[in-house]
């Protein structure tokens, strides 16, 4: 019986051998990609928990399908001559095989999602109007999956059959027929849907984030609770501080919100206050205690956004200067990343490295990029780029932004033509993903109002929904 690898690395003396099965590669990345996936309450969309589950699922067991035919497995392990470059492509026979699951299950409103989420998962997402006709006989797509099918071997597809376990893949291993698969696609267009937008970024994050922690061999992080008084405990250490009547007066604003009824449901706030009177520390204090307020929020990823590299690093030695004398048992070991350095970061696809060193410096790497951590500080073009993106590097991880406490400082920097569609962005995050928004600066910010006028009032929202709490008068 033929082996079926999924990765491959080079040794000391020029061999390429096979290093992880493709079944484990692909039962690990369904695990981490179900274990990534947020708790339901977290998520506002209107599909069925269990239904985007099953789709995840799906999804990740398809993904690398492609993957059994010989063609891949050569050119993995680097047998020159001994394949076609257009076969060796793998993501579109489980994209196209998983979508033809869909059809035929009745559950074909989920079909074009799936396979677009598949198809995209090496590679940024693309325009959907792209697939229309994609699918006419005799197109290069049908010949390639038509081609990948034949040289699949009885044995090979009984090992398909027996690792992903469906019994029925024979029935589904088939080209679409251009009609129905052109319906789906444009009737996913049509919609226009704002909702489809973060569901297909949030599949495709999950994927793609589950997917390359897999190849790295990169640990999930399980984020730990933080004590909600360190803020406090920390101040009352500072006597200047605790003297400084106008620092008192707003952090005691601030938090006096803690104690509304409504702030179990609300999701959007700003911090207004003059330079110099302690904004970071009292957002910081604020998020802690929502934590502590909020149950579900126990374990929430505090993300903290700025404009620039020296008020990233002023940020950072705050941070680090609060958490670094952890005395109590409930916060020991509270991990903050800070995730600005890679200035490059639409740079080329980082180098592949093998030796035991640059795999834990890959490691290392992947735990930044993918923000593994219960704090992560960040900047404005990491953050607002994973918001509102498309590219594959940025995007994997854009589902550590739902059940999140976002805290975005110096607002008043974004320029005054980007306001209204971050703004509009920032609703519909707290809104299908149940994110926390805490915008801070020193004059009073139009993002919302501006967002409301130019966008949201336009998509049906009522000014009056999900506007923004004033934290201090």
């Amino acid at each position: 019986m033929s082996i079926y690898y999924s990765h491959c690395k080079e040794t000391e003396d020029g061999k390429v051998i096979g290093t992880k099965y493709l079944i484990v590669h692909i039962n690990q990345v369904r695990d981490k990609a179900l274990q990534l996936l947020t708790e339901p309450h977290f998520l506002s969309f209107s599909k069925k928990y269990e239904d985007l589950k099953k789709m995840l699922s799906e999804i990740a067991r398809y993904h690398d399908l492609g993957k059994y035919t010989y063609h891949f497995q050569n050119y993995l392990l680097r047998k020159e001559g001994q394949y076609d470059p257009d076969l060796k492509q793998h993501a579109k026979f489980g994209a196209f095989t998983l979508f033809q699951k869909f059809e035929n299950t009745q559950q074909s409103t989920f079909a074009a999602i799936v396979f677009y989420v598949i198809e995209r998962h090496h590679g940024n997402l693309k325009d959907l109007n792209s697939y229309v006709m994609m699918c006419k006989p005799n197109s290069k797509e049908n010949r390639v999956f038509e081609l990948q099918k034949a040289c699949l071997k009885k044995h090979d597809f009984e090992a398909m059959i027996q690792d992903i376990m469906e019994k029925d893949l024979l029935d589904f291993a088939v080209f679409p027929e251009a009609k129905p698969f052109d319906s789906r696609i444009k009737s996913l267009v049509k919609e226009k849907s704002i909702e489809n937008f973060y569901l297909i970024n949030y599949l495709f994050s999950l994927l793609i984030e589950a997917d390359k922690l897999d190849a790295s061999e990169t640990t999930i992080y399980n984020r730990v609770p933080i004590e909600s008084q360190l803020v406090t405990n920390f101040l009352a250490t500072k006597e200047s501080h605790i003297s400084d009547s106008l620092r008192t007066d707003v952090r005691n604003q601030v938090l006096s919100h803690l104690n509304e009824n409504s702030i179990l449901e609300q999701k959007l706030f700003t911090l207004t206050a003059p330079t110099g009177v302690g904004k970071t520390l009292t957002a910081l204090d604020f998020a802690l205690k929502l934590k502590k307020r909020v149950p579900e929020l126990e374990k929430a990823q505090i993300i903290y956004a700025l404009p620039f590299i020296n008020i990233i690093e002023q940020g950072l030695d705050v941070y680090q200067e609060v958490f670094q004398p952890i005395n109590s048992i409930d916060t020991e070991g509270v991990r903050i990343l800070a995730h600005y350095q890679y200035a490059d970061v639409f740079g080329d696809k980082e180098k592949e490295l093998e030796t035991d060193v640059e795999i834990g410096y890959r490691q290392k790497f992947m735990e930044l990029d993918t923000w593994q951590s219960d704090i992560t500080i960040t900047s404005f073009v990491q953050f607002f780029h994973t918001l509102i993106g498309y590219r594959n590097k940025i995007l994997k991880k854009f589902s550590h932004l739902a059940g999140s406490i976002i805290i975005l400082d110096e607002v008043q920097t974004i320029r005054l033509e980007q306001l209204p569609l971050i703004g509009a962005s920032l609703y519909y995050l707290t809104k299908f993903l149940n994110a926390r928004v805490i915008m801070m600066t020193a004059t009073k910010p139009k993002m919302m109002d501006l967002a409301f006028e130019h966008i949201l009032a336009n998509e049906g929202v009522k000014d009056g929904n999900g506007q923004p709490i004033q934290a201090v008068s």
